[in-house]
């Protein structure tokens, strides 16, 4: 009874989290300086931003057919997963964290391809080299300019410790012996991804080495749009801050703790960014309300794909 329950209530929870916690953001906040600095958007920086999401995505789908290719014979194209991943996108407006849209990308890809196994198993190979580049982009930054990590103390121990977790994940994954993998994950729901795991290992160096590119040009670009909104909004933040702190804000927005990371999202920017010269709380809530109005553009996009999937679908069934 208890766990159903919870299953329930957790949606109800997160949007009262996300409530609360954008509550105790904005209470001290002067609103009137939110509006002024939204009344003073660069347009053709949102623009820019906003556009960005399309390569950023284009990256995403050679990534996922890559590591979903591994010891398949027959794969989608490139612009199938593509499609997915804008479709992903604007399933996460509905879903309660940004993993929301992984769901509905591995289930999608698992009933086209007959392979859910090996569709999750792809995003979460992914997920893994995607977040390893973030912190690598976090230690460079902080070797470069280690003051931006310097106001938070505690973010360099907890970084220290990612990224030995994280370590020991991808050296498992890659280099433990087979035996060892599979007891691992002898259980009969992981049979997929253990498959798709060992495609994975299986891939030529040289396709290993493009899956590692694209991770660190996917986390670039995603930084990179970040960065451009924020400047839209006036905010002098510095070009530095797309190798330190948008990873660790990136980072920050993986926890699932509230609706669409409503709430934790701006309280980690004003903790990562008013240290910086220049940049208050006020325009850190205006850059957070612009991020979320970017992403309704690539949302479109996405259920402009389902509505012609779902179309294709239901001419079939006739």
């Amino acid at each position: 009874m208890a766990r159903p329950l919870l299953r329930r209530l957790k949606i109800p929870l997160r949007i009262a989290v996300a409530a609360l916690l954008l509550w105790l953001v904005v209470r001290k906040i002067p609103l009137d300086d939110v509006a002024q600095s939204l009344e003073h958007v660069s347009w053709r920086l949102f623009a820019l931003g906003t556009a960005l999401f399309l390569p950023t995505f284009l990256l995403q789908a050679l990534r996922w057919r890559a590591l979903f290719a591994g010891g398949r014979d027959s794969v989608p194209g490139v612009w199938a997963f593509f499609r997915l991943i804008c479709i992903g996108q604007f399933a996460s407006l509905f879903l309660p964290s940004s993993a929301g849209g992984d769901v509905v990308r591995a289930v999608l890809l698992g009933r086209d391809e007959k392979a859910y196994g090996a569709a999750a198993g792809s995003i979460l190979l992914g997920r893994v080299v995607g977040v390893a580049a973030l912190v690598a982009f976090v230690w460079i930054g902080r070797a470069v300019e280690p003051a931006h990590l310097g106001a938070l103390p505690r973010a360099v121990p907890a970084m220290a410790v990612l990224t030995a977790g994280l370590a020991l994940c991808c050296a498992f994954l890659a280099f433990a012996p087979d035996a060892w993998l599979a007891k691992a994950l002898d259980r009969p729901k992981l049979a997929g991804l253990l498959a798709n795991v060992r495609g994975a290992r299986a891939l030529p160096a040289r396709e290993k080495a493009a899956v590692v590119a694209l991770s660190v040009a996917i986390q670039f670009l995603s930084n990179l749009l970040t960065a451009v909104l924020y400047w839209a909004v006036g905010m002098p933040f510095p070009a530095i801050g797309l190798f330190t702190l948008l990873p660790l804000l990136m980072l920050v927005n993986m926890v699932p703790v509230s609706f669409f990371n409503i709430g934790v999202r701006e309280a980690a920017m004003i903790a990562l960014f008013t240290p910086l010269p220049g940049i208050t709380a006020a325009q850190c809530v205006a850059a957070s309300a612009l991020g979320y109005v970017s992403v309704l553009f690539p949302s479109a996009v996405g259920a402009l794909f389902w509505a012609c999937r779902a179309k294709k679908g239901e001419g079939e069934g006739r």
